[in-house]
């Protein structure tokens, strides 16, 4: 009871780290995709502003109606409601940070329920509920992760509350077969009469829990594998055991089960027309007449899914040499990247579940039709068939997260001695260091970045043109800069017709060796020289560098392309471009030679930002 005291103390103490670190600037890039999968385009749509613009294969794999009402519905309310605090409170909330921040709140809401879900789900399985909220609270994959607008977040709520409804059937289930058998046993030594009957009143008021969550488990499941078709991996398992639970007890096991099976496909029929009703107006702005009176061909609408296993098909053929020899790698390395040591964990756990089928006598072989049975089998065969999609995102995994936190809360919280507190010690270490990578320092200038563009568009001289050059395998999003569209022409009220002239180009260089990089930047200066003398607006260039690689940039510059620094912007680490930290020492002459250590930190500190320069024109 102490124990659980503690745990609740502990959860809301990491509930109140989740709200501050939303709240504080997080600069990290927790996944490339973080803003131009739905963030970016919904903006630019609904703002009608300038937005990295979201590459649309020719199938669409993910549909975008769990992001239209999440995102796009908070960004329509911000619209409607920023002019109102504009002019009557002075309030603009049209800035980097807050429209940044928007996302990040609803998702951290989004955690909230999938917390919820967990204590129930914990409680349901009879293990220590504010342990494993204090497990997943601590855990950077909520901290970073889940609160970032990410598919996966969506993944991780929708697979929640579909285990939450497949753990409260079984639960049910079993209750009710246990009491059935209970007035059966009654039954079958009962003499009077009015027993009998008593007994037999008591078996009439047993609650149906064949169909137990049915509507629900079959909207869930839909939803999940239209935001990502890959979630059909994580919820096949529950699924499965939706459809088996108590069926050891029927004598027509096959018919019971191809009914539940059956139950679901009304719902998984009206929520996937619903989502292919809204992708198809999306993606291609048909009629929507046409899609509601059933008037249109295949080919006029998107079904995610289909689409998604055309394009899984293309991939795995493409990567067949090197699918074999790299997706376990991938597989184990995410996991262990992911969880630390719950990963390690795992895998330990999964390889002796392996050796106790094989080796043991029959009633000492693990029970897999249990509870605990079935979130190690969900563990092992979502991995299983996730390494078959040739992935290599560490962020597709993150809806294991409550599975890791179910199986291993005991053995986190429930180890006493040095050995628990090294268990702690190192779970606790491993979250801290991604905590501060992930969210603070891993591309972590590019909130800056927007903060001095924002800032210098908003004061920079009239009629004047800014080009804006940005060198990062990480571009920020644009939307943030809320710099309006300019693609239509405006008719006048005398019959004219005006085009506006675009005064803010935003170009981005990240796929670029340093000699296209060099050649781009002073292309680009010549041509603003040259419209210098035969325009009446004014321009400008703004380029932003990393500072590992800005050096070898500009010594490559002409001698006519100057540029000059303005500021560092901190802290920007990047794996695709480490710093070298072995040239401290250096061998000269058979002899090692040191610089002066204080020195060799603050060259290798000016290396951790990104350079801010001015072209001189």
């Amino acid at each position: 009871m102490l124990r659980e005291i503690i745990a609740s103390d502990q959860y809301f103490l990491l509930v109140a780290l989740r709200i501050i670190l939303i709240l504080l600037p997080q600069t990290g890039v927790a996944d490339f995709e973080e803003y131009k999968d739905f963030v970016e385009p919904l903006a630019g749509w609904i703002f009608g502003v300038e937005a990295t613009e979201s590459i649309t294969p020719p199938l669409p794999t993910k549909s975008m109606a769990l992001p239209l009402l999440f995102i796009g519905l908070p960004f329509k309310f911000i619209e409607m409601l920023s002019p109102f605090l504009k002019s009557e409170f002075r309030i603009n909330i049209v800035q980097p940070h807050y429209l940044l921040l928007i996302p990040r709140l609803v998702f951290t809401v989004l955690s909230f329920l999938n917390d919820f879900v967990m204590y129930k789900v914990a409680k349901a399985c009879k293990i220590r509920p504010w342990t494993s909220l204090t497990l997943l609270g601590s855990s950077h994959v909520m901290l970073i992760f889940v609160t970032r607008p990410l598919r996966s977040s969506f993944e991780l709520c929708l697979f929640s509350l579909l285990l939450w409804c497949v753990v409260d059937s079984v639960r049910g289930t079993g209750a009710s077969l246990l009491y059935e058998k209970y007035i059966n046993s009654k039954l079958a030594v009962a003499k009077v009469m009015k027993d009998k009957v008593n007994l037999r009143k008591k078996g009439k008021v047993i609650k149906g829990h064949n169909f137990k969550h049915m509507n629900k488990i079959a909207f869930l499941f839909t939803v999940g594998i239209f935001n990502r078709p890959s979630f059909v991996f994580f919820g096949l398992v529950p699924v499965f055991y939706w459809l088996y639970r108590g069926l050891d007890s029927y004598k027509s096991l096959y018919v019971t089960f191809h009914l539940r099976m059956m139950s679901l496909l009304p719902v998984f029929a009206i929520t996937s027309y619903v989502h292919m009703f809204v992708d198809s107006l999306y993606y291609k702005d048909i009629d929507c007449v046409r899609l509601l009176i059933f008037q249109f061909n295949f080919d006029d609408v998107i079904i995610a899914p289909i689409n998604y296993g055309i394009s899984l098909t293309e991939r795995i053929e493409w990567n067949k040499a090197e699918f074999r020899s790299e997706q376990i790698y991938n597989t184990v390395s995410n996991v262990i990247y992911m969880y630390g040591i719950l990963g390690v964990f795992a895998f330990f756990i999964v390889f002796k579940i392996f050796y106790h089928t094989i080796m043991e006598v029959w009633p000492r072989k693990p029970k897999y039709l249990t509870l605990s049975g079935m979130f190690v089998t969900t563990y092992f065969f979502s991995l299983l068939l996730l390494s078959f999609t040739v992935y290599d995102a560490p962020v597709h995994i993150v809806a294991l997260l409550p599975i890791f936190c179910l199986i291993f809360s005991s053995v986190m919280h429930g180890q006493t001695g040095m050995k628990g507190k090294f268990l702690r010690a190192v779970w606790y270490s491993w979250n801290m260091c991604q905590c501060l990578y992930l969210g603070f320092f891993n591309h972590g200038s590019y909130q800056g970045v927007l903060n001095e563009i924002s800032g210098h568009l908003k004061t920079r001289p009239a009629m004047t043109q800014t080009f804006v050059i940005l060198v990062d395998e990480f571009q920020p999003p644009l939307y943030p800069l809320f710099v309006k569209k300019v693609d239509a022409a405006i008719k006048l009220s005398n019959g004219l017709v005006y085009k506006p002239t675009k005064l803010t180009h935003i170009y981005d260089y990240s796929t670029m060796n340093d000699t296209e990089i060099t050649e781009s930047i002073s292309g680009t200066v010549r041509l603003l020289l040259e419209k210098i003398e035969v325009t009446s607006y004014k321009y400008e260039m703004l380029v932003f560098l990393p500072a590992a690689i800005s050096t070898s940039i500009i010594k490559k510059l002409p001698s006519n392309t100057k540029l000059k620094l303005q500021k560092r912007i901190y802290p920007h680490i990047s794996m695709y471009d480490p710093i070298d930290l072995s040239d401290l020492c250096s061998k000269y002459k058979g002899q090692f030679k040191c610089e002066d250590p204080w020195k060799w930190f603050q060259k290798k500190l000016k290396l951790l930002s990104v350079e801010f320069y001015k072209a001189v024109l």
